[in-house]
């Protein structure tokens, strides 16, 4: 009977453990880190994937420009051009990143020549989208991949409530995550 109470109790404790950890998985501060390897390297920033009831899927297109534009002006990176990253994912008919397979992955990188690609997922809760000024939150996820090997180099899950334009929100999402890029050795 005591060994079952001290496993109940370890059962609750990594629980709890469990879902503290899972409080930071989602910020509203984003931070993401890069190993000093990372700089100087080619980054194709991938059109975004959008979710939400009446999102267009240019949105994506918008804020991978805006994210490769604001990660070009850090000057760390090679960024790869939008329009040669845009004729290769036609070229490779995918119409979304979300699921990309490590073959995908590096058959991208080498047409790109790029070291690592950005793939990035916006997600829009929007209370009413009809509304003249919409309340909603949005989710921006975005992963940093080594076409080496398909691992992640850095990734950054960050929501931010919003009113009215969902495309401010993702302007100061976008700025506040490069501002809070850290390169570490």
């Amino acid at each position: 009977m005591e060994i079952l109470k001290k496993l109940l109790l370890i059962s609750y404790l990594i629980l709890i453990m469990l879902s503290l950890q899972g409080c930071y998985l989602i910020s509203n501060e984003p931070e993401i880190t890069l190993s000093e390897d990372t700089v100087g390297k080619a980054v194709a920033v991938l059109n975004f994937s959008v979710q939400g009831q009446l999102l267009p899927a240019r949105l994506g297109v918008i804020a991978s420009d805006k994210l490769s534009n604001t990660l070009y002006f850090t000057n760390r990176f090679v960024i790869v051009d939008r329009a040669r990253v845009n004729e290769a994912q036609m070229f490779f008919n995918l119409k979304s990143v979300d699921i990309l397979s490590q073959d995908d992955i590096q058959k991208l990188g080498l047409k790109l020549k790029a070291d690592y690609l950005v793939i990035g997922k916006i997600i829009d809760n929007t209370s009413d989208p009809y509304a003249d000024e919409p309340d909603g939150k949005m989710y921006l996820n975005i992963r940093i991949v080594s076409i080496v090997n398909s691992g992640i180099a850095g990734m950054v899950n960050y929501s931010e409530n919003y009113s009215g334009d969902i495309n401010n929100a993702i302007d100061q999402a976008i700025n506040k995550i490069s501002k809070k890029l850290t390169i570490v050795k």
